[in-house]
């Protein structure tokens, strides 16, 4: 959830990661609540902020924080069973404001069943402009 005061300085140099995925096959569709639940207590530990998409089959997240907390994470996420296809499609430095201040993990549905295949087909700075154009469609939920 939301913190009511920020931890981290908001123009400090962070790191943002963008990655796609599909739930494993057999894995039940409540088990994203539990990832959404689960991830926004880590995610306030280690002062990463971010969204997590879901289209009923596929994945697209975005953390930022610091490069060495999202690094920890990235790898966390990528050896989680629950999903599978896990694909790096943007990471990198930037400095100035976080995208998703005061969000440990928003979460919203994808807004159509194009978007997100199409966006996981992307990499580098498509991905980044892609991913920016979706978080402006969906509705974030606490």
């Amino acid at each position: 959830y939301p913190p009511d005061q920020p931890t981290h300085s908001p123009m400090a140099d962070l790191y943002k990661f963008i990655y796609a995925s599909r739930i494993a096959p057999g894995e039940p569709l409540t088990s994203v609540a539990t990832i959404a639940r689960v991830s926004r207590l880590n995610n306030q530990r280690l002062d990463i902020t971010g969204l997590l998409v879901f289209d009923g089959e596929r994945f697209i997240q975005y953390l930022e924080g610091a490069q060495a907390n999202v690094g920890e994470l990235a790898i966390t996420i990528a050896v989680d069973k629950r999903h599978t296809d896990f694909t790096v499609l943007h990471e990198g430095n930037f400095a100035g404001q976080r995208s998703f201040p005061g969000w440990s993990l928003a979460y919203a549905s994808a807004p159509d069943e194009q978007t997100l295949p199409l966006l996981a087909g992307t990499s580098g700075l498509q991905a980044e402009a892609q991913f920016n154009d979706l978080r402006l469609r969906v509705d974030m939920q606490p």
